[in-house]
This record gives structure tokens, C-alpha cells and sequence, in this order.
């Protein structure tokens, strides 16, 4: 990179992806600070901190934070700082509590973010401020959107709703997918990982359709000789219920339609956690109850949402799970994959929609792994920088690429082109620049 202006021409193109893109350090630095630091990002769902005092401790690009509900019943994100010498006050991934205490020199901080007590207070006598207002440094911006709560750090981005105009509705579609009550995230310790790859190849497989039917062969085959079907929409190209949708501001789905049948896919989901741990005797339960027709369509519905979606630039929505995407360096990333539960359903529903996310994700899982070894060969490939540019071309039409959106079958690549036209312009813009 060249100093002085960003030449954001240099690393993205209408059909193309420069490899400087996902190795250089200096891109990564920006790109915490104007797409991370100045814009809004998901920061997590409301159910993690139901009661007072409730807390989880994460990061907002480089900034640690400090997501917490208050004794006065707010949220708020607080800079995970100590107002003194800028140790961290809170050390748990998780809890709940009262206060936050600094243990370098023992300043104490309500969990509302007021200073609640210094140490030794008369050796500020004659310092000519007053230490109580001191108070950890909160978000500028803190807002929800159905249980989903995102902070900025730039007072200048625009309002929420504005900012995630059609994807709304796919939020809705996940938090509307069951009971009619709502999800809300398991309690416990969520799945975590890390891979040596780009954070940007993470959210660009999200709502990737071209890669399953190569990437989780093995999986497909394997479900194909559990039901002796060997449909696979992966492959049906022109046929396949499964479309891209690019959407505004970078954000983008998958979406697999209202259904989902056996014909179309070669298995459904209900058919998917049957082997799982305890499953069988639980759908064996519900086609008594329910007869087996209706046991198969209504658990098939609420088990997974039938969407991907990526909320531009670090939510993901996959089916049943809330995926977290945290930048760490140029090659190192983090996620954080929370099961969700549907408000008041039939406890038995949640243990199933747990035991399908499982069958595919995790460590044990038969998709998640392969993902992460993609990432890793595609980060040691770029590495070969005299090639240059990726090509991100299937499916481009000039007509209508540039609008709200645009639609295209599984195997397009408008989805993610759509995320590298936010990330161009908020690289192209100065930081806080909030546009």
C-alpha cells in the first residue's frame, strides 16, 4: 500500500477481489478503523443479559467492551478501560455484577458505568478536577433490532433501521421462524474457534451457494446413503430452489425458501437429526402425538429457518445459529457460534433444533471443519500475490447490480459482491466517517 490516500481501486473491482486484500496488515488496520470502529456492528442478543447486573465482555473491532445491563435495566456497551491507567476492569467472559473493579490500583465502577470509588481519594486533593466524573467511556451509539443489539463507535452513523433497510425482514423471518415468541440464545458457553485465514473469507461463506456441493461432498453423500435419495440442490443449477440475495448497505441471504422438501434437497432437516443423541425416541414421540405426516412438515419447519444471512459486516444468521465473526489480524480470526431457542416451544423442539446444528457444525460436525480448512488453503494461496486479482463474477449483470439488490440463483456471486461494495465505500471514506 502506497501512503497517503486509500486507493480502494486498487483492491476491489466490479468482478474482482485483489489478494492484497486479505494479506496485507496495513488494510487490516483500516479496516478497523472505518469499517469496524466508525460503522455499526453486531455486538449480541439481548436474551445474553436478560437480568440486572448480567454482563458479557467482547470486542467492537480493536476496542474490548463491555455488554451490560445495568441495575437501572439498561444496556449499554462500556469500554472494557479503567479511566486511570487503562487496565481492563473486567476479566470474565460472562457473569453478573454490581461493579467492576479495576484490581491494578482498585478504582470501582458501577455496572452502569458511573466511578463508584477511588482508593486513597485525598491524593486528588489539589489535582484541580474531580475524579467522579470519571466514568467509563460508553458506545456513542447503542440500538436493537428484534432482541439483536448493535453498538458504533462513531455519534455520525445513521440510524439502525436505516442501515439495515431490507435485511430487516430476513431478521424477522429467523426471530419469527417457530413458536411466533421469539429466539433467544441458549445460556452456557458458546462454541468458539479460531482459524489462520482473513475474517472476510468467513463472511463471504455465508451466504456462499456455490461451494457446498464441493466443499461438503462427503456430507451430501453421506445423507444421500442415510435416505437413499441423491437429490442435492447444490448441483441443480438452474433448478435449485436455493437463491442469492444481495441486499443494501453489504448485507446479503441465502434463501432456501419456505420449505423444505426431501425431493428438492435429498434430505430435510428432521431427517437430519434423526441419529443424533436421543432424536429418534423424541420423533418417534411427536408422530404419535401428531400423526407422522404432520410431525415431519411442522418439525421440518421450526427445527432450521431455511435462511443464510449476513449482516454486513460480522452477524451471521445460519439456519438455527447466531454466528459471530471477530477480526483478530490480517490472517487470524475468531467466531462465535450461539444456538438459539424458540420462546416457548415444546422443550423437546429445542433439544432437536441443538442436536441438527450439531450435525453440521462444531468440532464433531461434517461442515464446519471443512469451511475452516478452505479459509486456511485460500489464506496460504493469496499469499502468492504475483497473481493478483480473484475472479467474483458468477452471475454479474450490470443492469441491476449497483440498486437495493439483486437476485440470482444458488451459484451467484452477487451476495458477496454486494459486501465488498459497502466495505469499498467505507474504506473509501475517512474514519467516523459514519456514511
Amino acid at each position: 500500500m502506497t501512503a497517503g490516500r486509500f486507493e480502494v481501486e486498487r483492491y476491489v473491482s466490479p468482478t474482482g477481489i485483489h489478494s492484497d486484500t486479505y494479506t496485507d496488515p496495513e488494510v487490516f488496520r483500516l479496516e478497523m478503523e472505518r469499517v469496524f470502529e466508525s460503522g455499526w456492528v453486531y455486538v449480541g442478543h439481548e436474551s445474553e443479559v436478560p437480568e440486572k447486573g448480567d454482563y458479557r465482555t467482547t470486542f467492537m473491532g480493536r476496542q474490548p467492551v463491555i455488554f451490560a445491563r445495568g441495575d437501572d435495566g439498561e444496556v449499554r456497551l462500556l469500554l472494557n478501560r479503567c479511566r486511570h491507567r487503562g487496565a481492563t476492569v473486567c476479566q470474565d467472559q460472562a457473569g453478573n455484577s454490581t461493579f467492576f473493579r479495576c484490581h491494578y490500583h482498585g478504582w470501582t465502577y458501577k455496572n452502569t458505568g458511573e466511578l463508584a470509588g477511588v482508593t486513597l481519594p485525598d491524593g486528588y486533593a489539589a489535582c484541580g478536577f474531580d475524579v467522579k466524573t470519571l466514568a467509563l467511556v460508553a458506545a456513542p451509539r447503542c440500538d436493537r433490532y428484534r432482541g439483536f443489539v448493535f453498538g458504533s463507535l462513531s455519534p455520525a452513523v445513521e440510524p439502525l433501521e436505516e442501515y439495515l433497510g431490507p435485511a430487516a425482514t430476513y431478521i424477522d423471518r429467523f426471530v419469527d421462524s417457530g413458536s411466533g415468541l421469539g429466539v433467544r440464545v441458549r445460556r452456557g458457553v458458546p462454541h468458539r474457534y479460531r482459524f489462520r485465514a482473513n475474517w472476510k473469507l468467513q463472511m463471504e461463506n455465508t451466504v456462499d451457494g456455490y461451494h457446498p456441493g464441493f466443499t461438503h461432498r462427503s456430507f451430501f453423500d453421506m445423507m444421500a446413503d442415510q435416505t437413499g435419495k441423491k437429490a442435492n440442490p447444490y448441483f441443480k443449477r438452474g433448478e435449485s430452489p436455493i437463491r442469492s440475495k444481495a441486499l443494501r448497505n453489504g448485507h446479503a441471504a441465502l434463501d432456501f425458501g419456505a420449505g423444505r422438501s426431501a425431493e428438492e434437497f435429498g434430505d430435510t432437516f428432521y431427517e437430519r437429526v434423526r441419529n443424533a443423541p436421543g432424536a429418534a425416541a423424541i420423533l418417534e414421540e411427536f408422530e404419535s402425538e401428531l400423526g407422522a405426516e404432520v410431525a415431519r412438515k411442522e418439525l421440518n419447519r421450526v427445527i432450521a429457518t431455511g435462511l443464510n444471512v449476513a449482516i454486513f459486516p460480522n452477524l451471521g444468521l445460519i439456519q438455527s445459529q447466531i454466528r459471530v465473526t471477530r477480526p483478530v489480524s490480517v490472517d487470524e480470526t475468531e467466531v462465535t457460534l450461539y444456538p438459539t431457542e424458540l420462546i416457548g416451544a415444546d422443550p423437546r423442539v429445542n433439544y432437536l433444533r441443538r442436536r441438527a446444528q450439531e450435525v453440521f457444525f462444531g468440532p464433531a460436525g461434517m461442515g464446519g471443519p471443512d469451511d475452516v480448512e478452505m479459509f486456511r488453503r485460500c489464506q496460504v494461496g493469496l499469499a502468492a500475490g504475483a497473481v493478483g486479482w480473484t475472479v467474483l463474477a458468477r452471475g454479474y449483470d450490470t443492469a441491476i447490480e449497483e440498486g437495493d439488490g439483486s437476485e440470482g440463483d444458488f451459484a451467484a456471486e452477487n451476495a458477496q459482491r454486494a459486501q465488498y461494495r459497502q466495505w469499498r465505500r467505507l474504506m473509501d471514506a475517512g474514519p467516523g466517517d459514519g456514511r
